[in-house]
């Protein structure tokens, strides 16, 4: 019925225009295109627990980093640098830079747009979280076998990985006073040279504590008083806490906050938003001429898969970054990145796996010119190299942004559910505009 009404609005178009409105309605019925699921907003007490853990520092070593921290409400859930700037930073979004003895990794933050939805099979740019539907622990990550029970999908998996990740959350030095620094120093110290996923988890197990402190619930400090009722009110059948519920949380947040749910793309298929000339023929650009979702597919403009459009980029300890081949070993995984989705592209510069690319024009463009022929690794490149045989024109540049633009929702920045007035542990909040700035509770 959506298609129909859409189709009859467009009946008093010029016929030189109709063709492009005409054509993408066709496209869009023959292929069944469907807006993305719009799920009712439900802000219950595991979600103002994942809240709360988004942006509590107390989940890093040093209390001086929180998800937030790189993945920014008001920079669009990233931080608008290069390459990311985790534990023992300063300052936030494009002004962050490196602290002592620390550097930024070794690839660009990714925003965290849907990534609840089914559509998404892996997780980060390697896609060294992903989900195993033949295995006995459903998720394979960089904990291995040693991975906590009881994760609810994906992107609770995912939310442990920046925790144990050395400067992501996890710091290589610990700089903590008291009894903590102590506790904290002798668990470096003991399980630095054991297996890495069991350190991981003792380390999880470290964070947890300082937030919810033993099963016996004693000396318990407020802060901890504060976390355990809130864990309670999460999940009210248990006593016993683990980092799955920690990591559960913190999914929940993400995948109500940051779901696109309005975009004017959405409105369109149901056939309550209308579509310009110039959108239209972009979206024809899109779907016909070059074909670009062959790997942007889907309700999510993704098909979650790994491919190469030439770019070559170096990791702090100067090695090539050799994407998906350090997950799988499989040389023809050698350079290629999990295609990003395109939702709220328009929003997240720079783009591709090392922020090399600092606008979407020159983003669009890079798919057409391949493998840098001065390049040491050219050779290598074009064996994996995905590259459009005809040269994009100028203005056909600019009409795939204006489609892609019609991807936009920007309801996270002005929701006021999204950012909260404080956290348990008192530490302040990271985010561009503060939320005392555009919130009373």
């Amino acid at each position: 019925m959506a298609v129909v009404v859409i189709a009859i609005s467009y009946t008093s178009k010029a016929s030189s225009k109709l063709d492009d409105h005409q054509w993408l309605i066709e496209f869009i019925e023959k292929n069944e295109i469907v807006p993305i699921r719009n799920e009712p907003k439900l802000l219950d007490a595991q979600y103002e627990l994942g809240q709360a853990l988004f942006f509590e520092k107390l989940l890093s070593t040093n209390k001086d980093t929180a998800c937030s921290t790189c993945h920014l409400v008001n920079s669009h859930t990233s931080d608008s640098l290069r390459k990311a700037i985790g534990a023992g930073g300063h300052n936030l979004g494009a002004l962050r830079i490196a602290g002592k003895d620390t550097e930024p990794l070794d690839r660009n933050t990714q925003a965290l747009f849907n990534l609840d939805n089914n559509e998404v099979k892996n997780l980060f740019w390697d896609g060294r979280v992903e989900v195993d539907l033949q295995g006995p622990i459903k998720f394979l990550t960089p904990l291995g076998k040693h991975i906590p029970l009881g994760l609810e999908n994906a992107l609770a998996a995912q939310s442990l990985i920046p925790i144990i990740s050395n400067s992501e959350l996890k710091s290589h030095t610990c700089y903590l006073v008291g009894r903590e620094q102590n506790y904290c120093k002798k668990l470096y110290e003991s399980f630095e040279s054991v297996n890495e996923s069991i350190w991981n988890l003792a380390y999880l197990s470290f964070i947890q504590h300082r937030l919810i402190g033993h099963s016996d619930n004693k000396d318990l400090s407020s802060i901890q008083k504060k976390y355990r009722k809130l864990f309670k009110l999460a999940y009210p059948n248990k006593s016993n806490f683990t980092a799955s519920d920690l990591a559960n949380a913190l999914a929940r947040y993400q995948e109500i906050a940051f779901a696109t749910r309005d975009t004017p793309w959405d409105k369109f298929l149901k056939g309550s938003e209308s579509i310009s000339d110039t959108e239209a023929e972009g979206a024809r650009l899109f779907y016909g001429k070059y074909r670009c979702n062959n790997c942007h597919s889907n309700t999510l403009f993704s098909d979650f898969d790994f491919h190469s459009i030439g770019i070559v980029s170096h990791k702090k300890d100067k090695s090539i970054d050799k994407g998906r081949f350090e997950i799988t070993g499989n040389l023809k995984d050698f350079l290629k990145f999990r295609t990003p989705s395109l939702r709220n592209v328009t929003l997240t510069a720079p783009y591709m796996h090392d922020g090399s690319i600092e606008s979407l024009e020159q983003a669009i463009g890079k798919h057409f010119t391949g493998c840098a022929l001065e390049n040491d690794y050219y050779e290598v490149c074009i064996e994996t190299v995905f590259k459009y045989k005809e040269i994009i024109q100028p203005n056909e540049v600019l009409k795939l942004i204006a489609f892609l633009k019609f991807l936009e929702d920007k309801s996270h920045i002005i929701d006021d559910d999204i950012v909260p007035f404080t956290v348990p542990s008192g530490l302040g909040i990271d985010d561009l505009i503060p939320a005392s700035a555009n919130k009373i509770k």
